[in-house]
């Protein structure tokens, strides 16, 4: 009998232990994958901005042109990169090391300035030039559509408030007028009370 709970008890303890050491290893990867995103994440949010922040205030300090059009074509390509990451970031988080690349991408963009008049002059500007009336016209019609969308809101928190104040105002006036029709009840009237305790008196001298 304890050969054959021996011979059944081995099997399970050796698959509960590759199970526990799975679930750790596991965590221990998922662990570490969240570690990296949020360094890589760190990276491209601050690196990516401050660094070319302050270079393109060196620029523009300095007067330079030629570092001022270096660093405005990169703050384009990083609202490109920013962009399409977005999307990205859904997709293909589980890719081994798609966040190196993504760190390394920022980083290429950053300290290299052949990469960015690569990605400028082979992709953004041929397809801004080629669709910059179509994307103009979007923006009007758009910034149209929510200046409308604002000023009607607008009106109508405004209409809302001033009903709501009016009500509120009205409310405070009633119960000022009630409270000071209670007051005036539970004042004693002495002249009319000594008028009455004169006539009393004097109705009973007379008897």
């Amino acid at each position: 009998m304890a050969r054959q709970l021996q011979c059944f008890s081995l099997p399970f303890i050796a698959c509960r232990l590759i199970v526990d050491y799975s679930i750790e290893f596991i965590i221990q990867r998922e662990l570490w994958r969240m570690a990296v995103d949020v360094v890589s994440e760190l990276c491209i949010e601050w690196l990516g901005t401050l660094y070319p922040a302050y270079c393109s205030y060196k620029a523009m300090r300095n007067r330079d042109n030629v570092a001022h059009l270096r660093w405005l074509r990169y703050w384009v390509c990083y609202a490109l990169f920013v962009f399409v990451t977005t999307i990205t970031d859904l997709f293909l988080f589980w890719v081994p090391f798609y966040f190196y690349a993504k760190t390394a991408a920022i980083l290429f963009l950053i300290f290299n300035d052949s990469a960015v008049n690569f990605v400028y002059a082979s992709l953004i500007h041929p397809t801004l030039n080629a669709n910059g009336a179509k994307i103009d016209t979007v923006i009007e019609n758009a910034q149209s559509g929510v200046v409308q969308v604002v000023s009607k809101v607008g009106r109508v928190v405004l209409s809302s408030t001033n009903t709501y104040a009016s009500h509120i105002f009205k409310f405070l006036i009633v119960e000022d007028v009630n409270e000071e029709g209670k007051e005036g009840d539970g004042v004693i009237d002495y002249e009319n009370n000594g008028d009455d305790d004169d006539d009393d008196n004097g109705d009973g001298a007379g008897f």
